[in-house]
């Protein structure tokens, strides 16, 4: 109960606080004027992967990085690849993905944990680097005058909402049919009129995708067309077989954390995560930016970004007037992620870091930013050691810090990895 006592007394001490600020604006009321940053005009030549109104950050951020590889691997500067082409087959896998799993629980209680996530998890833009991996490996690249990327006209939300109500449709079914023991074939004809409702669906929104592509100007002077899995294996041939996923957020390290349920292709690659110490993780992501200029990773996007600055940095905020001390100042990510303050939302690229003054910022590509540094934006050193949870290195640079024989895979599921205390 608030009493009266009590609520005296935080009428009192916030009289002051009210009578200097009074805008309405909180974080405006907090935010120092003096603010670092670093001013970087980078002219936007990476449009093509920008996600538009779509959550497939993970993938304009995949397709980044292999751009990068290219550039600094093979002196090969091309950055046209499709994005509808890849959320095409990714919205195919996941629908067959969903419908494998509602067959595999088709007899468990609705009131079932897997069951549940499963329904609550059924047709979403969201994504990893591991499911980037499944579908450029399964259904290779394709130029982006090969199919032309629409996806900054469609609204995936409500593609999701069509998708979503068709497949938990014939979830009914399914779980009808499994229920009376029927044929197992009757089973999965249910699942194929899924598929081609679904499939058509995807026609009517992005076009077919092609079979064949033309090889550009930049991989071959000649003109030459093949199907898009060999434009990737031939020309491309990025080596995903070297990369790892790495995360800082749980109390259990040297742990490969392989997650159940989550994914796209159901013969694919399941998301992993290497959960490592915080200075190795830091160690690790540094090494990877300077060896190959590019580092995916998935942080929390929504705290404390100056869009006037395109700037994630939490220093210019002073929290100390809402909270009466600076105890916020030396939570860790670990803590910060265990309490739900924050959690990995959004995929971005670390390409750079540059030292000013005192400060250390890290140069970022963000898919979803448009501004004065075009897609590009600036993260403190302090912003990036407590809302960056996860990125992929290449192993490489995790062997110099990580004995391998440490290392153990556990298999867990979402709930129990995502909200890990």
């Amino acid at each position: 109960m608030l009493t009266q006592k009590i609520l005296t007394r935080l009428e009192k001490e916030s009289t002051n606080a009210a009578s200097t600020t009074g805008n309405g604006n909180i974080l405006q009321s907090i935010m120092s004027r003096d603010i670092e940053y670093i001013h970087m005009p980078i002219k936007n030549e990476y449009e093509y992967f920008e996600q538009g109104k779509t959550g497939y950050c993970w993938l304009s951020s995949t397709l980044f990085c292999i751009s990068q590889y290219l550039k600094y691997n093979h002196g090969i500067e091309y950055t046209a690849f499709s994005k509808s082409y890849l959320i095409f087959y990714d919205k195919l896998e996941k629908a067959n993905y969903f419908l494998d799993l509602i067959i595999k629980y088709a007899t468990y209680d609705m009131r079932d944990r897997n069951v549940l996530y499963i329904l609550n998890n059924t047709m979403t833009d969201k994504g990893q680097w591991n499911m980037a991996r499944n579908l450029i490996l399964k259904y290779g690249m394709v130029p982006y005058d090969c199919m032309p990327d629409n996806t900054s006209q469609i609204s995936t939300r409500e593609l999701n909402a069509c998708f979503n109500y068709l497949l938990k449709c014939h979830a009914i079914n399914i779980r009808k049919m499994c229920k009376k023991s029927v044929d197992k074939h009757i089973v999965y004809e249910e699942k194929e009129r899924a598929l081609q409702q679904i499939y058509k669906l995807l026609i009517m929104c992005f076009g077919v995708p092609p079979r064949k592509v033309d090889i550009p100007k930049e991989f071959e002077e000649i003109f030459i067309q093949m199907s898009p899995k060999d434009f990737f294996d031939i020309y491309i041939k990025f080596p995903f077989e070297n990369y790892i996923s790495t995360c800082c957020i749980g109390d259990n390290y040297y742990v490969n954390y392989k997650i159940d349920l989550d994914g796209n292709v159901a013969e694919g690659y399941r998301n992993k995560f290497l959960s490592l110490p915080e200075k190795i993780f830091d160690s690790v992501i540094k090494e990877q930016i300077n060896t190959e200029h590019f580092c995916w990773y998935s942080c929390d996007a929504g705290k404390f970004y100056i869009k006037e600055l395109s700037l994630f940095d939490d220093n210019p905020f002073d929290l100390k007037r809402i909270m009466g001390d600076s105890s916020y100042k030396f939570f860790n990510r670990k803590e910060i992620f265990q309490h739900h303050i924050a959690s990995p939302t959004h995929a971005m690229v670390f390409i750079d870091e540059v030292q000013k003054k005192d400060k250390m910022f890290y140069i970022s590509y963000d898919s979803s930013k448009k501004s004065f540094l075009g897609p590009y934006c600036c993260v403190s050193d302090t912003w990036y050691k407590n809302y960056v949870f996860q990125a992929v290195v290449n192993k490489v640079c995790l062997s110099k810090e990580v004995d391998s024989t440490k290392i153990y895979t556990k298999k867990v599921k979402p709930w129990d990895f995502f909200y890990m205390g």
